[in-house]
């Protein structure tokens, strides 16, 4: 037995009191089994314990699951029943019922399963989905003859955040006159930025934080960087304009795997010591190994790092990490994936868990 002692009362690590938690937990929400799993990982890990072995209490939620899953108090193919004939009931798409049983963790071959079955019952499930949100949003056919030219691109924009794309644009990815070009487009409806321009992205989230504090608005904006981006210039203006105006509420996070598209990041154009030079730009440096989940909940779960200050998270991580073919390599940055390659690397890394 490990104890454990949170804010609220003291836990014990044990099979028993792991089913306690379980049982009121599945009759408050009915969960699929990632989201109970995730939700026991949370309560028992995140309590900072000195000298608290992980991987046992990890084994212990994964026996309460077993156990539970075998007495059928959780059962993934009747969840994603019925979520997907509550979603159905919402007007949502056949995407988004596809993007949420698969957010929720359950198995592919349930997924497929349903999604299968909504199809074959429900020819016009998109069709009726989409009158529904339009009508719902007063948007589209909904709006008054006079304004739908002009919200236009607002409509379709809200359409396809539920979902309504057409599948076949997907076989289009990256072609000739295609919408869905290698980077998102703003011209995509749903899209809310141009991205790929290397070194725009920063200076982009800090308008934001910057417009979240004018608003009086408590959200947190969060940046994602390459370490061979920072070569860009437009980062150290944003980064020193974030610690001028103070933006606690702006986080960025270094993917640092020393590789970029042409090479080493440190042969074609070394950037030092990331840590002390973001310091130096006034920022609150936090580093963590880039692969360990724990340290990445633990760093996200402490922002920000400092009261008045931006913080910055740098990841340090391996390119390709468990594939033989792409590990530590620029090689693989942009290269074909062709059905045998991508059968290895899913193989490989399967046994590596």
């Amino acid at each position: 037995m490990i104890p454990i002692k949170n804010k609220k009362k003291s836990l014990e690590a044990t099979v028993e009191e792991m089913r306690k938690f379980s049982f009121n937990y599945i009759e408050k929400y009915t969960p699929s089994k990632q989201q109970l799993r995730t939700y026991l990982i949370k309560k028992y890990l995140r309590a900072k314990i000195p000298n608290t072995n992980k991987k046992n209490i990890i084994d212990l939620i994964d026996i309460v699951l077993r156990d539970l899953e075998k007495s059928k108090y959780i059962n993934d193919q009747f969840y994603s029943q019925s979520k997907a004939k509550s979603l159905i009931q919402r007007g949502s798409s056949i995407n988004k019922i596809r993007n949420y049983l698969m957010s929720k963790g359950v198995n592919d071959k349930y997924v497929k399963n349903i999604i299968d079955e909504i199809k074959e019952n429900n020819q016009d499930q998109d069709f009726f989905s989409a009158i529904k949100i339009c009508k719902k949003k007063r948007i589209g056919p909904s709006r008054n003859e006079s304004n739908r030219l002009l919200f236009y691109k607002k409509d379709i924009g809200v359409l396809a955040r539920a979902g309504f794309i057409d599948e076949s644009l997907l076989d289009t990815f990256y072609g000739y006159g295609s919408p869905l070009g290698m980077h998102p487009d703003i011209a995509v409806p749903g899209v809310e930025m141009s991205t790929g321009g290397l070194g725009h992205g920063l200076a982009v989230g800090l308008g934001m934080a910057c417009g979240a504090e004018l608003k009086g608005q408590d959200f947190r904006t969060f940046v994602m960087l390459g370490d061979g981006e920072l070569q860009e210039g437009s980062n150290w203006e944003a980064a020193m304009a974030a610690a001028h105006f103070a933006c606690n509420n702006l986080t960025a996070i270094v993917d640092c795997n020393k590789i970029q598209q042409s090479g080493r990041v440190s042969e074609i154009l070394d950037l030092g010591t990331l840590a002390s030079k973001w310091e130096a730009f006034g920022w609150a440096v936090r580093e963590i190994e880039g692969h360990d989940m724990w340290a990445i909940i633990d760093a996200l779960d402490n922002l920000p790092y400092a009261e008045n200050k931006p913080s910055l998270l740098i990841a340090h991580t391996i390119k390709g990490k468990g594939t033989s073919f792409a590990e530590d390599t620029h090689v693989w940055h942009n290269n074909t994936v062709t059905d045998a390659i991508y059968q290895q690397a899913l193989d490989e890394l399967k046994e590596s868990e």
